[in-house]
């Protein structure tokens, strides 16, 4: 009798160590964080950054009479205070979200019922920004590496603000 308990309870151990063998790990994905974007991507950023922001933050990010740089060692001194390990939230730009839809199926699953944007976290809405509520994973020069944040690759950061 306990011969045939420990089968029973080795066989599904078994089988997810033959899945495990059977199973390979995929290189890991490109994120936002490591700055790749593709051509399409970069030349559409590049106009609408010179249509909408260059006027204030100049043309190669260095800031200007009205607004502060973002990029460089200037840019930087706004980390002070970050550390590894610190809880932030990740304010995101949903540049793919439509903005004249009110009601979505939540997870778009059309078996759930129509539902108000607000009530959902569909990236649908009228003003679509994104929280992302993260964890500094590590601080490496001019990048900050947070996790775990579901996003497209290529979703604008607009803001990070601690937790308190």
């Amino acid at each position: 009798m306990k011969l045939k308990l420990a089968a029973v309870a080795l066989l599904p151990m078994a089988a997810v160590l033959m899945l495990n063998s059977s199973v390979h790990a995929q290189p890991p994905t490109k994120s936002i964080w490591d700055g790749i974007y593709t051509e399409e991507q970069s030349t559409r950023g590049q106009g609408l950054y010179s249509q909408e922001c260059a006027s204030c933050h100049g043309g190669e990010l260095t800031g200007g009479e009205m607004a502060p740089p973002l990029s460089g060692g200037e840019f930087m001194a706004g980390w002070d205070g970050l550390t590894v390990g610190d809880h932030v939230i990740v304010i995101t730009w949903l540049h793919l979200g439509r903005r004249d839809i009110l009601q979505v199926h939540p997870r778009d699953d059309v078996r759930r019922p129509l539902t108000g944007v607000f009530a959902t976290r569909s990236q649908d809405r009228p003003n679509p920004l994104g929280l992302h509520p993260v964890t500094i994973k590590a601080i490496e020069g001019t990048r900050i590496r947070v996790g775990p944040m579901e996003a497209i690759d290529g979703t604008p950061v607009v803001d990070i603000k601690p937790v308190i």
